[in-house]
C-alpha cells in the first residue's frame, strides 16, 4: 500500500471497530496495543493464559489466496499453531486453541489482502470481512478468535550495546518467507507453534523467543534442540547474570489480519555480544540467511527518534508490517526507560 491507501485502510478500520489505534510519527496505524500490567513486564510468560482443546469453526476460507501462495515458490508448509481463542486485558492474558498455518493464510492473511487491494480505490468493499462479521460481532473482533484461524505471533525486538551506544536490530524478510516478503521486521519474529507436537509443554513464550533467536540469527535448524549451541549458552549466561534482560512489552493486535502478536524486548547490555556475533568465522557468528534478505541485518541507534529513523528505510510505517512497527516502538520506549534507570 502507498501512503494514501494506508491511511484509507486505517480510517476504515478505526470506524468499523471503534478501537483506540496505535499512534506514532504523527499518524494512526491499523493496530491496537494492549499493554501488560506493571508486574508482568519482567515476566514474558505471564501473558500466556488457558489452552482450549477444540478449535472454533472457520466461517471464512479463501482457497484461491491459499493456492496462490502455495504456487508462489515461497517456503510454505502447514503446521499446528496456537490460535487466538480470546484476550483479557487486566492482567494481560492470551488464551489459545488449536489452529493450522494454512488455515491462517486462508483466513487472516486473506483478510489483509482483501483490504489492501480495496484500499487502493475510494469505495471499500470487503465481502470476506463482512462474511466473517456475520458470526463474529464487530464489537468482539478485538479480543475473540471466532470464525478464523488467528495464529498467535511473536515479535521480539533486540536492543544491544555497541561500544556504549544502544542499537535496535532488524532485517528485511527473505523472499522465501510466506508472508511480509521483503518487508522490514524485528528479529526474531515468528508464529507461536508447538513444533515438537507438545501442546501443553511448549506453551511457554520465553522458550519460543530463545528457539527463534537461535534459528533466525544463528541458523539453528527449526525444531532442533539448540541447547548445546554456543549462542544458546551465551544467551542463557547473559540472562542469568543480568547482562541481558527479556521483557514483555504488550500485545499488538493487527486489525488488517485480526491477529494478535505478543511483543517482547531482549535488551543486551554486554558489549561483547555484538562484537562476537558480527565477527566472521567465530563460534557465535551470525547466520541469518534463512530469514533475512541476503543474510543482512540492519542496526540503528535508539538514542533519539531521529537517530533511529535516520538508520532505517523511510517511510518506516510502510516498510514494516503494522505489528512489527508497533513492536519496534514499544521495545525502543521500554529500552530507553531501562537504560536510563527510569
Amino acid at each position: 500500500m502507498n501512503d494514501a491507501a494506508y491511511d484509507r485502510a486505517t480510517a476504515y478500520l478505526a470506524k468499523l471497530y471503534s478501537l483506540p489505534l496505535f499512534e506514532q510519527g504523527g499518524r494512526r496505524h491499523p493496530v491496537v496495543i494492549y499493554p501488560p500490567d506493571p508486574d508482568q513486564v519482567a515476566d514474558v510468560d505471564s501473558v500466556l493464559g488457558r489452552l482450549y482443546v477444540d478449535a472454533a469453526p472457520l466461517t471464512i476460507y479463501d482457497y484461491g489466496h491459499l493456492h496462490s501462495l502455495q504456487n508462489s515458490g515461497r517456503t510454505l508448509y502447514n503446521g499446528d499453531t496456537y490460535a487466538l481463542h480470546s484476550l483479557e486485558t487486566h492482567p494481560l492474558r492470551v488464551h489459545a486453541m488449536p489452529g493450522q498455518y494454512f488455515d491462517m493464510l486462508a483466513t487472516c492473511d486473506a483478510l489483509e489482502r482483501e483490504l489492501s487491494l480495496a484500499a487502493s480505490s475510494k469505495l471499500i468493499r470487503l465481502p470476506l470481512r463482512q462474511q466473517l462479521h456475520r458470526t463474529l460481532p464487530v464489537a468482539q473482533a478485538g479480543w475473540r478468535g471466532v470464525g478464523r484461524s488467528a495464529a498467535l505471533g511473536g515479535a521480539c525486538l533486540i536492543v544491544f550495546n555497541q561500544r556504549g551506544t544502544y542499537h535496535a536490530l532488524l532485517a528485511r524478510r527473505s523472499a522465501r518467507n510466506a508472508s511480509d516478503v521483503n518487508r522490514l521486521h524485528v528479529m526474531p519474529a515468528f508464529i507461536v507453534q508447538p513444533v515438537r507436537g507438545q501442546w501443553q509443554a511448549e506453551w511457554r513464550f520465553s522458550d519460543h523467543v530463545i528457539r527463534e533467536y537461535l534459528e533466525e540469527l544463528y541458523g539453528v535448524e527449526e525444531g532442533a534442540d539448540g541447547h548445546e549451541h554456543p549462542a544458546h549458552q551465551r544467551l542463557t549466561a547473559m540472562l542469568a547474570a543480568g547482562d541481558a534482560q527479556l521483557f514483555l512489552t504488550g500485545v499488538a493486535y493487527n486489525l488488517l489480519t485480526l491477529r494478535a502478536e505478543i511483543c517482547a524486548l531482549l535488551l543486551i547490555h554486554d558489549a561483547q555480544w555484538w562484537e562476537e556475533s558480527s565477527t566472521a568465522g567465530g563460534p557465535l557468528t551470525f547466520n541469518a540467511h534463512s530469514e533475512a534478505q541476503d543474510g543482512r541485518l540492519l542496526i540503528a541507534p535508539i538514542t533519539t527518534d531521529e537517530a533511529l529513523l535516520t538508520g532505517l528505510p523511510q517511510p518506516l510505517h510502510l516498510a514494516m508490517p503494522p505489528q512489527a512497527y508497533a513492536a519496534l516502538w514499544l521495545g525502543v520506549g521500554l529500552a530507553r526507560k531501562v537504560i536510563s534507570g527510569g
